[in-house]
């Protein structure tokens, strides 16, 4: 999905991350690794329209399983190195060096790069620079994982770095003595996608290794932030409402695979810079993600027409029914043009082209953000967070596929960790925030006047509307009342329609949130503008980077607030 052209596997990865003890009893492996390959059966036959996918280091003990299982069933693995290979390789004797370097011959390889204030020097040895290597290899599958696969002993043993530990973080965003500040709440643990860990309960080869009691080795639990019920057998519902977004996603990109390569790519199209392949894989994604918004917006815009328009023609019918003798029978297109719009408004709301248009725009925009970030080498202020962290955290648990699509677009990029330069810098500054008349910038400069000319349309029609309906009903009441003239069905009829029409007209720039989109585009038109002067007095690119992040997360906040306006306002009938 990352890469569409080319690519014989366009489904969006489900990502399993691994991580789990080194010390495993020998006698357990063969179980342990039958209930891996259940696990990772079980996903694959469940979920056939994802891509399931490992992310796990290469040491030894219970990374070393999950990539052996996953091999075995033709399981795409990425491995990732908490350090450059000649230092890792350090942690092998001789028999597991030669295993580690068979494993990562053709491979695929992520390396992380040293953690600031670290050097080779200082992790060459045990301590805690090379702790803090571990801590950061972690926290960086932990974050870039759907689901995170533990091998472990359910003991809380407070190594930083240690599984229980990476556990942690999968769930509360914090590691002990890695991360700043103090764990999150709990308050919202009904409310997350991110958390989800698959349990295979495992002993240690040490004394005191038996599984914490009352655990079993070989038990198998999912585990969530859920007080009431952390440990369940099944997978939680909530979880699954989430992955069936990802399918549908991934199944429209599958549908519209060849429209959307024909198309060109926004973020690639005016781009002068060699790109890394992370880069590249943001900006394939967000070619889906637009090119299906579109889709969808044209569809959605299309079927709320036909139901104003249906639902007018309609009412038409019945005003000069009800009023004019002889025109009985146009009960029957009544009906007919009423039954079309219900059909209409039906269609459009069992396909959800009104909410996948939304969660395909605010995914698009992220990884706008996302691409741009990853161009100017952006730094995201923690190192144990993302940008995908963040986002839309606090809203509908349903949008958290869309944290799960950033996941995976980003995960080269936020592997790389690349430094700000002055060329990617100038790319973000021009291409994303512009200036008044291209870019971000450009965009909502031009386009807030023109929703707030539509919003006027629909005012000034209201008005026309009732004024003319106001006038009608005034004059028919001197004609009866002072001319002694009954007044004529057809101008009853009129009457009526005058302020129906402005009825619907007002019903259609209600369901459109003219009013609130015109606030939205000045908003952004403000926040570019007062990026783009600020930029222009920054005197080093780490501002400059410090203004780009302070845009991308104003950005990401508004779209998240817009699509929960929006969601608030679904296609309906015209009663």
């Amino acid at each position: 999905m990352t890469e569409l052209r080319g690519d014989c596997d366009a489904r969006v990865p489900l990502v399993i991350g691994a991580v789990g003890h080194r010390d495993l009893v020998e006698g357990e492996i063969a179980g342990l690794s039958e209930r891996v390959r259940d696990f990772l059966e079980t996903l694959q036959r469940k979920y056939p329209h994802l891509r399931v996918t490992v992310l796990t280091s290469v040491a030894d003990g219970a990374d070393r399983l999950v990539a052996n299982v996953a091999g075995s069933l033709g399981v795409p693995i990425t491995y990732v190195l908490p350090m450059p290979s000649d230092l890792f390789e350090r942690d092998f004797d001789a028999e597991s060096l030669r295993q580690y370097r068979q494993i990562l011959g053709g491979s695929n390889v992520l390396t992380l790069p040293l953690v600031d204030g670290n050097t080779p020097d200082d992790v060459t040895h045990s301590g805690a620079a090379r702790d803090m290597q571990y801590a950061q290899l972690g926290a960086f599958i932990a974050a870039h994982c759907h689901i995170l696969l533990a091998l472990w002993d359910g003991n809380e043993d407070g190594l930083s770095g240690g599984t229980a530990a990476i556990i942690r973080f999968h769930q509360d965003d914090y590691m002990p003595g890695r991360s700043d500040g103090a764990p999150r709440s709990r308050l919202d643990d009904t409310d997350d996608e991110s958390d989800l860990v698959y349990h295979v309960v495992c002993s240690r080869d040490r004394e005191g290794g038996a599984p914490i009691a009352p655990l079993r080795v070989g038990e198998t639990w999912w585990l969530s932030r859920n007080e009431r019920m952390p440990r369940t057998v099944e997978m939680p519902e909530r979880y699954e409402v989430v992955l069936r977004r990802m399918i549908e996603f991934s199944e429209d990109a599958k549908r519209r695979r060849q429209s959307i390569e024909e198309t060109p790519n926004e973020l690639l199209a005016a781009n002068d810079v060699t790109l890394s392949g992370g880069d590249r894989a943001i900006a394939q994604m967000f070619a889906v993600a637009d090119y299906l918004a579109i889709f969808y917006s044209r569809l959605t815009l299309t079927a709320l027409r036909l139901v104003c328009g249906f639902a007018l023609v309609a009412l038409l019918f019945f005003l000069v029914f009800s009023n004019l003798p002889g025109f009985e029978q146009l009960i029957y297109p009544y009906l007919a043009f009423m039954a079309t719009s219900i059909a209409v408004w039906w269609i459009a709301r069992r396909a959800d082209w009104q909410r996948r248009y939304l969660d395909y725009r605010v995914l698009a925009e992220a990884l706008r953000v996302q691409f741009y970030w990853a161009v100017a080498g952006v730094d995201r202020p923690k190192l144990s967070r993302f940008g995908h962290d963040v986002f839309l955290k606090r809203h509908d648990l349903e949008l958290g596929w869309i944290r799960n699509i950033l996941r995976v677009s980003g995960l080269r990029d936020d592997a790389a960790a690349s430094r700000p330069t002055e060329a990617g810098i100038a790319i973000a500054v021009r291409d994303w925030v512009g200036d008044e008349t291209s870019g971000q910038w450009g965009y909502y400069r031009r386009r807030w006047p023109e929703k707030r000319r539509d919003h006027r349309i629909t005012e000034m029609l209201g008005h026309v509307s009732l004024g003319a309906g106001l006038a009608l009903a005034a004059w028919l009441a001197f004609a009866q009342f002072w001319l002694g003239r009954q007044p004529s069905a057809e101008l009853i009829a009129l009457m009526g329609l005058l302020p129906l029409f402005a009825a619907i007209r007002q019903v259609y720039a209600h369901r459109r949130a003219e009013q609130e989109l015109i606030n939205q585009f000045q908003f952004m038109d403000r926040i570019f503008s007062n990026a783009r002067r600020q930029l222009a007095r920054a005197t080093s690119s780490t501002e400059r980077c410090r203004i780009l992040f302070e845009l991308g997360d104003a950005a990401m906040r508004e779209h998240g607030q817009w699509i929960m306006r929006l969601r608030e306002r679904p296609i309906s009938t015209v009663s």
